[in-house]
């Protein structure tokens, strides 16, 4: 049954507002204004209202209203306008629960939270522990007329009964009591019950302190003497029971968040896995996609050798040009899940500052000649010859903008290229500004989102992933640098970076130098047998090729298991290709057995991992395998040949 609050109020205005203002706490109400009013209320809910809030001065009535009420034993809670010194000992004197000062409006959030702590009191058990019966009724008098729900025991024994029984809040314990005194039943209390879990007020006619300290040794919370003040014996109760609230509130938030921390640690796990679900599926698309773009590239390279004729030789080239379009993509969805899992990692060596600039610069003239757009490139004089970092992510970052800026710009346009180098900050600034179509200022933070363009239409109109930028600004902010951009929707775009690249940079130099004692390999054609471990036809036909051209024979193992037993039979390798990717055995279970096999007999056969899996570390995974060095597909013939010369000419 809802709870039913009676406003008796001679002002309508103030009324009304205490009424809605009750309403909105999801409490029904019933207003009177006068004596006459009431009545009528009283005859039909008198039973039902379970508190009421009365006007201390109404007029042609003093206290006529309040008597009438608390006769009914209907709770009250009086309300004035003004305090006055006679207010306190009439609020004593009747027993009123409480009394509240209406000097503004802000006051009825006072009223609203005296009306919730008295509704609330009903649900609140105190325990009332006296072997005085004038004692308990006293203080069950004050406790009922505050709307608490009272037990009573006039013993120790009966009071631990009904407190296994019942939640009680708190308990008022006498000191002096028969078999067990109220220090002695504190003491066991605590035993099982916390000061946060229930309160204790001990209650005593001794003044001495020795009665003080043995009751709050024991546990108890706070301590009262009689004779009481019930206005002490009440606010010592409210206190105590409002800490125990929020206590329990507190520990139910605690709860709370624990929940949403497992929740948290679940939805993590959830995303883990599904993240390595998604980084296997890219690595096995990977694989496949590039295993047979390894054959196509590789065999277009030797057409394109062999053929004179120069029609041909652009037909080729476009193919060539498709098929490495093909990779860059390809390469930008495995850098996009590095980012993502944090598993992408940057080079740091000694490179020549400009060289990733001047050489990308060089890559896009021809297509900018294709629109007739003019470069113009600038180098500050003043930047530094050397730069420590990752040249390769450098040029990766500041291709996908410069490609922007051509696939963006006009027919007929041009672009200006600066590389500056700003002294105090030893900072490298690099900005590309094009005059092309530009972009919607309310739309430049999606230019850096993956996936994303300005708009659908853009990826329908210019092609490309929309990946290009959201990788670049992942890479500059690995390399704790800053990409933005400034752009004018159909006068252009301007993009920055800068990057720190010269920090401590003569102790690298130093460093470098003191590992300058690589050997120098000849370009003479290569002897010996090689064994390459290769499931795919189209690859075991290139490679076959390129191994041929520099002078080495070829043995086949079509999976892991041929190549073992090929190596149990023959012990004159001089190198070993192993892909990963097989059928019966995987390329780091035969890189084992085979590694094993060659501890027994003391030999070492350098093993080279050759694979299209080119996602999460695969070069450390196949380091740590046992492998002596790693090889992405498409293979790269110059890469080829340096590892083919570094380990069978040593």
């Amino acid at each position: 049954m809802q709870d039913l609050i009676l406003i008796i109020e001679d002002n309508k205005t103030i009324a009304m507002y205490e009424k809605n203002t009750l309403e909105e706490m999801g409490l029904d109400v019933l207003v009177a204004h006068n004596m006459d009013e009431l009545q009528p209320l009283l005859d039909e809910y008198k039973s039902k209202i379970t508190l009421a809030v009365v006007d201390i001065n109404l007029p042609n009535c003093e206290d006529c209203v309040l008597d009438k009420l608390l006769k009914l034993n209907i709770p009250c809670i009086a309300m004035t306008g003004a305090f006055h010194t006679d207010l306190r000992n009439k609020v004593i004197d009747k027993k009123l629960i409480d009394y509240i000062v209406l000097e503004d409006d802000q006051n009825l959030d006072i009223l609203k939270s005296t009306i919730s702590r008295i509704l609330n009191n009903k649900n609140t058990k105190i325990l009332v522990v006296d072997d005085s019966i004038s004692a308990r009724f006293a203080l069950k008098d004050v406790l009922l007329h505050q709307n608490y729900t009272v037990l009573e025991a006039h013993d120790a024994l009966y009071a631990l009964k009904l407190i296994k029984d019942n939640d009680i809040k708190m308990a008022l314990v006498d000191y002096e009591m028969p078999n067990m005194n109220g220090a002695e039943l504190t003491r066991t209390i605590r035993k099982s019950y916390s000061r946060n879990e229930m309160a204790i007020l001990a209650i005593s006619a001794y003044t001495n302190s020795v009665i003080t300290i043995e009751f709050l040794k024991a546990g108890a919370n706070d301590f009262v003497t009689k004779p009481f003040v019930k206005e002490e014996v009440v606010a010592r109760i409210g206190v105590n029971i409002d800490m125990i609230d929020q206590h329990k509130m507190l520990k139910n938030e605690i709860l709370i968040r624990e929940d949403i921390e497992k929740d948290l640690i679940n939805a993590k796990k959830e995303a883990e896995h599904l993240n390595m679900i998604k980084s296997n599926f890219l690595a096995n698309m990977s694989h496949e996609i590039r295993t047979p773009l390894n054959a196509i590239v590789g065999f277009i390279d030797i057409l394109y050798k062999d053929e004179s004729s120069k029609d041909k030789k652009d037909k080729l080239e476009i193919i060539k040009n498709s098929s490495y379009s093909l990779l860059s993509i390809i390469n930008d969805i495995l850098d996009l899940s590095k980012v993502e899992s944090g598993k992408l990692e940057l080079e740091h060596i000694i490179f020549d500052t400009e060289y990733p600039f001047k050489h990308t610069t060089e890559l896009f003239y021809a297509k900018a000649r294709e629109k007739k757009i003019e470069i113009m490139f600038n180098i500050d004089p003043d930047l530094p010859d050397k730069a420590y970092g990752d040249p390769g992510r450098i040029s990766q970052i500041y291709s996908n903008i410069l490609s922007n800026a051509i696939k963006f710009s006009d027919t007929g346009s041009s672009i200006d290229i600066n590389i500056n180098y700003s002294t105090n900050e030893k900072k490298l600034t690099c900005s590309v500004k094009d005059y092309g179509v530009g972009i919607d200022s309310s739309k430049i933070e999606k230019v850096f989102s993956a996936f994303e363009q300005e708009d659908n239409s853009t990826t329908r109109k210019f092609g490309g992933t929309g990946l290009g930028l959201s990788i670049s600004k992942s890479l500059i902010d690995l390399m704790h640098g800053d990409l933005s951009v400034d752009s004018i929707l159909g006068e252009g775009s301007t993009f920055y970076f800068e990057l720190s690249l010269f920090e401590d940079i003569e102790n690298q130099i130093d460093s470098e130098i003191r590992q300058e004692n690589e050997p120098i390999y000849t370009e003479d054609l290569l002897s010996g047998k090689v064994l390459l471990v290769e499931d795919n036809k189209p690859t075991q036909m290139l490679m076959s090729i390129f191994l041929n051209d520099y002078g080495l024979d070829v043995d086949i193992a079509n999976d892991g298991l041929e190549a073992v037993e090929m190596c149990r039979n023959e012990h004159d390798y001089k190198l070993i290709l192993m892909d990963e990717n097989m059928p019966n055995m995987n390329g780091i279970e035969a890189t084992r057995i085979i590694k094993e096999l060659e501890q027994k007999r003391g030999v070492i056969t350098p093993i080279i991992a050759v694979t299209a899996n080119a996602l999460l570390s695969d070069r450390e995974r196949f380091l740590n395998a046992g492998m002596d060095d790693y090889m992405s597909k498409p293979v790269d013939s110059k890469i080829l040949e340096n590892i083919l010369r570094k380990y069978i000419q040593s």
